[in-house]
């Protein structure tokens, strides 16, 4: 696969995450508002984590713990809280957890295929 072409499958998946965004917030009554709030609040977290192992040039073992951790326990907190509209709050939150945790390590994963893509022209 070409590197313009993983960028733009990158793209595509963060846009498709945005729409879900959207639609799950929008269709769930009454708005989850805390709930989005926590996940977008997990999502830089866990964002950071990634984008820092990324640069460090390690694996993402701890970011994706923590990506399994955070869809769990906003699942968790929409059971306890959230439990007529239990579906669109996890969604909601999930999906916001999901865009801001793409959006966060988008440039730090293009940096790195960038300079992957240097050291193959340069022959290093």
């Amino acid at each position: 696969m070409s590197k313009g072409s993983r960028t733009a499958l990158k793209l595509a998946i963060t846009s498709l995450l945005g729409v879900g965004l959207v639609a799950a917030f929008a269709t769930t009554t009454p708005k989850p508002w805390t709930l989005t709030i926590i996940g977008i609040g997990l999502g830089c977290l866990s964002g950071h984590m990634r984008s820092r192992a990324i640069f460090a040039g390690v694996t993402a073992r701890t970011a994706n713990a923590l990506g399994w951790l955070c869809c769990i326990g906003l699942m968790i907190l929409a059971m306890a809280f959230a439990e007529n509209m239990f579906v669109g709050a996890w969604a909601a939150s999930f999906f916001g957890y999901l865009l801001v945790h793409r959006l966060y390590s988008l440039p730090a994963s293009l940096r790195k295929e960038r300079a992957a893509a240097g050291a193959v022209a340069d022959g290093t």
